[in-house]
């Protein structure tokens, strides 16, 4: 039975301590990589040009509409619609891609997690039977 860190430390060899260690640490910079490059907003040049001609579609249909009266109320209004409700779509498949990233990242964490607990497990079988003999 494992009462404190410090009782494993000290029936370890301080070399699986320190290659533990060292372990530790390089999994925790490979996780602060990954967290920092979820965290910041990046897009694509498509993704800004698209913005642009649905910026420029909008602002046509708007001088379209109210200066030139070449378009119809109804009709700007659907096409309005349309150009928004299709914006909305891509907005919608960015966040699930982006949803999908982040349930990756979740079940790789809980994956490498069991899978410390289960050398955190057989330590402990090891230290039992040391302690036994």
């Amino acid at each position: 039975m494992i009462h404190t860190i410090d009782d494993l430390a000290d029936d370890l060899d301080e070399s699986e301590i320190a290659a533990e260690l060292r372990q530790f640490k390089k999994e925790r910079d490979k996780i602060k990589k990954v967290l920092k490059a979820i965290n910041e907003n990046k897009r694509t040049p498509l993704e800004k040009y698209i913005d642009i001609v649905f910026i420029v579609l909008l602002v046509l249909l708007f001088l379209a509409r109210f200066l030139t009266h070449w378009i119809g109320d109804f009709v700007s209004l659907e096409i309005g619609t349309l150009l928004v409700s299709i914006k909305i779509i891509f907005l919608m498949r960015r966040q699930d891609n982006y949803n999908h990233f982040m349930f990756m990242i979740m079940h790789t964490i809980d994956y490498r997690q069991n899978v410390i607990l289960r050398r955190l497990d057989e330590l402990g079988e090891r230290i039992k039977d040391d302690g036994a003999r």
